[in-house]
């Protein structure tokens, strides 16, 4: 579990990631969002991780890719790994993370 590094950047909390995904899209000093509990997302400054129980965190993506009907957000410099699985493309990726269950 990884959330955005550091302090949040302000003291507003949202209570859904779409809500907070589109506050940060309007503030240029936003990373992304940090999801802490169900109900309870707040706005990042940095565009490190830290470790986290029960927290979620979705960076500020500078791209996106549609592949089997999800949109996947790309972060330059940022790679989504499990040590126990690898693939050769990207696309071998997303297909088998678009069949895991949410």
């Amino acid at each position: 579990n990884t959330k955005i590094d550091g302090d949040y950047l302000d003291g507003t909390t949202h209570a859904n990631l779409e809500a907070g995904l589109t506050a940060c899209s309007k503030k240029s000093a936003c990373s992304g969002v940090t999801q802490l509990s169900s109900d309870k997302f707040r706005l990042g400054k940095s565009t490190g991780t830290a470790t986290k129980a029960k927290a979620t965190g979705y960076f500020r993506g500078n791209k996106v890719v549609t592949y089997r009907l999800r949109v996947w957000s790309l972060v330059d410099g940022y790679v989504q790994s499990d040590p126990s699985v690898s693939f050769k493309t990207m696309k071998l990726a997303m297909n088998a993370c678009s069949k895991k269950k949410d």
